[in-house]
């Protein structure tokens, strides 16, 4: 995981910028797991096993998938996208969309 980052000043945590929005650091770290794993993707277990030795607390599949839409949802303005596809091996891909042609 990402270590967290605070403000010198006002001691808030600092967030990460990923494709042009803001992330907590659990949610930056889902974010470069999922874009490294490219065409592999990645399971629910799979995460959450990085989430657990990470020491994030949030290895529960349930939690993973909570993250995993929050972070869709996040991302709906940018050119990435997170998806499941059943014709694959179960698990979650992460693809940048592809921009049309003017």
């Amino acid at each position: 995981m990402i270590p967290a980052r605070w403000c010198p000043h006002c001691h808030q945590q600092l967030r990460f910028e990923r494709a042009g929005v803001m992330l907590g650091p659990s949610k930056a770290a889902l974010f470069d797991m999922l874009k490294s794993a490219g065409d592999i993707g990645l399971t629910s277990e799979e995460i959450g096993y990085q989430f657990e030795r990470l020491g994030t607390g949030t290895s529960n599949r349930h939690n993973i998938k909570a993250h995993i839409f929050q972070l869709r949802e996040q991302l709906a303005g940018t050119d990435y996208r997170i998806y499941t596809d059943r014709r694959r091996p179960p698990g979650w891909y992460m693809v940048k969309r592809r921009r049309a042609a003017a």
